[in-house]
This record gives C-alpha cells, sequence and structure tokens, in this order.
C-alpha cells in the first residue's frame, strides 16, 4: 500500500513537471513565431519604404 502510494505521488510530480515543461515549450514557440511575424513585418516595410524611395528619386530625376 505503501509503495502503491508513492508510484502515484512520483506519477502526480511527473505530470506536474510535463505540464510545466509543455507550457514552457508552448510559450517559447509563440515567442520563436512572434519574432518571425516581427521579421517579416520589418522586411515588409523597408520594401514599401525602398518603392517609396524609388518613386521620389525617379521624380526627381525627372525634374533634373
Amino acid at each position: 500500500m505503501l509503495f502503491h502510494r508513492k508510484v502515484t505521488k512520483n506519477n502526480e510530480i511527473n505530470q506536474i513537471i510535463l505540464k510545466k515543461m509543455r507550457n514552457i515549450f508552448e510559450s517559447a514557440s509563440k515567442i520563436r513565431s512572434f519574432g518571425r511575424n516581427i521579421k517579416e513585418y520589418i522586411v515588409g516595410l523597408l520594401y514599401l519604404i525602398h518603392l517609396y524611395a524609388l518613386k521620389i528619386f525617379r521624380n526627381f530625376y525627372i525634374l533634373c
């Protein structure tokens, strides 16, 4: 009976540890995907700025 109680206690502890580890991994993957989204956003902004700069320079060359 004592052995059985000890095993169930260990199983409960293992379940708690697994849950915490799973939460840590999920939060890490969320942070990673958030970072990826930020990278895509920055690349998109740079592309828009690039297009806008080309437009300005084209107008500038036409004026000159």
